[in-house]
């Protein structure tokens, strides 16, 4: 765990200047306008944005937590909110290896590999290490695309026995990861499409028909907020 902390570290957060582009740009714009609007309590400018959008909404909603950005120095907050948010799918990636029980040498190996990919060495700005730390979407989208895939072994390690209780809460759990996975990029419904069928073939294998219907019915009701939101403002800025 020591390892994988020091190695991943470096990989989310950096304290090197950080030079804009076009797109973690727009995403600053966008988080700077909404989180104004939202403390204003202009909720039409709020719906304008999320509507105009194309993009899932995580990452226009990076400032609301700091109140109204109205300096550099406040916008810059959406970083540490950005890095809040990935640090917390690191963790629940972490439980999720610890709890299938990965062998303690393939898990230093692993984190030794995310590091030399993604972190700051050689320090070549064009290279990913710039990316995985920026105001960007890729790196959060990686490590819960990584947590959803994860949580099939999961299953399959702790379905042996179950309650209603423990159909709940794993369908709160699935809930959890894939909604923010639908809420950070589009392209998160390809591995929703191959996780959900998966973990509710292995449900129902191991613990029977109304263990899965639980486990959907908890799944689908903490799922609502983003269903919610695709429904009706995603699918329709995806068709404009």
């Amino acid at each position: 765990v020591v390892v994988f902390t020091f190695c991943v570290a470096p990989t989310i957060i950096s304290y090197e200047p950080y030079l804009f582009r076009w797109d973690d740009s727009a995403y600053l714009l966008r988080s700077v306008k909404v989180s104004n609007a939202v403390w204003s309590g202009d909720k039409r400018s709020v719906v304008a944005e999320i509507r105009s959008n194309i993009r899932p909404p995580v990452m226009t909603v990076l400032g609301i937590p700091w109140g109204p950005l109205t300096s550099w120095d406040a916008a810059g907050k959406c970083f540490v909110t950005l890095n809040v948010f990935t640090v917390f799918f690191v963790a629940v990636s972490l439980f999720l290896l610890l709890r299938i029980g990965l062998n303690p040498p393939f898990f230093i190996l692993a984190s030794v590999s995310a590091f030399a990919a993604l972190g700051p060495y050689p320090a070549v700005p064009d290279l990913e290490h710039h990316w995985s730390v920026g105001l960007m979407a890729d790196s959060t989208f990686a490590w819960i695309a990584f947590a959803a895939i994860l949580l099939i072994p999961y299953e399959t390690k702790t379905s042996s026995t179950s309650s209603t209780f423990d159909d709940v809460v794993h369908g709160f759990f699935w809930a959890l990861i894939l909604s923010a996975g639908v809420l950070t990029k589009v392209t998160f419904f390809y591995f929703l499409g191959l996780v959900v069928p998966t973990l509710l073939f292995i449900r129902m294998r191991r613990n029977g028909l109304r263990s899965a219907f639980v486990a959907t019915a908890s799944l689908a009701i903490c799922s609502l907020p983003a269903a919610v939101y695709w429904l009706r403002y995603g699918l329709p800025a995806l068709r404009y």
